[in-house]
């Protein structure tokens, strides 16, 4: 088997049904937003998102906000118009 078609195996951590209510997830359109993160790297059930200012120096894991959902797409989703 190529490593293109690889199993994708087992995933580290489970994740069930995401509900975000009346907001998504998109990436950064600019360094003037919070960004967001778990307390302490936790997988764990019930860990609460927090957020905070983007660092000086942005890392790759700071690249996603909250946003409200437009009507088009209420559920969970990349902003696809922003190049990544």
């Amino acid at each position: 088997m190529s490593t293109l078609n690889k199993d994708a195996g087992t995933p580290v951590i489970s994740i069930d049904p995401l509900d975000l209510g009346p907001y998504w997830i998109q990436r950064m359109p600019s360094p003037n937003r919070f960004v967001l993160d778990v307390d302490s790297n936790s997988p764990a059930q019930g860990t609460a998102v927090i957020g905070y200012t983007l660092n000086a120096s942005p890392s790759v894991n700071q690249q996603w906000v909250f946003d409200p959902a437009p009507p088009e797409l209420p559920d969970l989703a990349p902003d696809l118009r922003t190049p990544i």
